[in-house]
């Protein structure tokens, strides 16, 4: 279905927005992508091993806590590339943004410097199912056609029995992501940014 309805050869490259790093610890030395980076990255590569055409993989996203600063990120990407087999020629990892509007500016820049005759860039957009709607809305404010490839879905059945209005630590963490991301939407909004 995704197929038809987009023409494939248009599409410049594949962005896949970051979920943060976990910085190094007693059992790991280095830091490492998180869990949500992971996942997302998976999925863009799934994607690029898709296409006829392959196109880069742009994993864009700096770290999000400015008291954190890894300079090695990407290396730490190229890593996990390399391990889930795209050649290094294919993957651009953007670390300089620290949020979802910087990332779409600076992935224009990325995408304007490469295709400079390119007035719209046409992009495969990756990120949490949760996030999709305010990365879409950025990427879209800042010109880019996009077609998303979500990931991550939180949603179950909606086949409940009693033990489900038991709070758990599970359900916490998706209300908090539903708030994180309202909230983030309203202050985009508000700001301009979308």
């Amino acid at each position: 279905m995704w197929k038809i309805r987009c023409n494939i050869n248009d599409v410049e490259a594949i962005v896949v927005l970051s979920g943060g790093l976990q910085p190094g610890n007693i059992f790991h030395e280095k830091a490492a992508l998180s869990t949500e980076s992971i996942e997302r990255l998976f999925y863009g590569v799934k994607k690029y091993k898709e296409l006829v055409k392959k196109v880069p993989v742009i994993f864009s996203g700096g770290v999000g806590n400015p008291f954190f600063d890894i300079q090695d990120k990407r290396q730490i990407v190229k890593g996990y590339v390399k391990i889930m087999g795209i050649p290094e020629k294919d993957i651009i990892v953007e670390a300089n943004s620290r949020n979802t509007f910087k990332s779409a500016v600076e992935v224009k820049k990325i995408l304007d410097k490469k295709f400079p005759d390119v007035t719209e860039h046409k992009i495969i957009l990756v990120t949490s199912a949760i996030h999709m709607p305010r990365s879409e809305a950025v990427f879209k404010k800042q010109g880019f056609k996009i077609f998303k490839f979500p990931a991550g879905y939180n949603t179950g059945s909606m086949n409940y029995n009693p033990l489900d209005f038991i709070p758990d630590a599970g359900n916490f963490r998706k209300s908090t992501d539903a708030i994180y991301e309202w909230i983030g939407l309203a202050y985009y909004k508000l700001s301009g940014k979308l």
